[in-house]
């Protein structure tokens, strides 16, 4: 029995055949590059998210001074609870809702203020490592 020749009306081409992919040490090298990378980088920016959190707070305090200063114009002293910034009073309210909404601090606390003889503090309830307020600010006024 003889086998034929067929004559195809077109041309196969074999590419030759190449190794694809990665080698597993390859990857490996890779993940570690990346993991050291990542130990680098995730405490800067750590940090950098704390600063920015620390100039949100002071940019608040600083509203919240302005405010107060307003209202001690009007009623003869800082009042106890900042709360009282946003009630109409007899100057009020001493801060709109388009200027900072709540009391809430970057952080999820709150901002407190402390009269004293002369002055006042206010702060955050946030405590940093040492246990005293993340941000303050103290006031003094004659």
């Amino acid at each position: 029995m003889k086998i034929k020749e067929v004559k195809l009306p077109f041309t196969i081409y074999h590419l030759p055949f190449t190794k694809g992919g990665f080698t597993l040490i390859e990857l490996m090298v890779v993940i570690a590059i990346i993991g050291i990378l990542a130990s680098i980088m995730i405490p800067n920016v750590i940090k950098h998210l704390e600063k920015g959190r620390e100039a949100k707070a002071i940019a608040d305090i600083d509203i919240l001074i302005k405010a107060v200063s307003l209202f001690q114009i009007d009623n003869g002293g800082p009042p106890n609870d900042l709360g009282k910034l946003w009630e109409a009073g007899v100057g009020g309210p001493y801060i709109s809702s388009d200027q900072t909404e709540s009391l809430d601090t970057p952080w999820g606390g709150s901002y407190v203020i402390t009269p004293g003889t002369g002055s006042y503090t206010i702060a955050t309830t946030d405590t940093g490592k040492d246990g005293n307020p993340k941000v303050s600010k103290k006031i003094t006024f004659e």
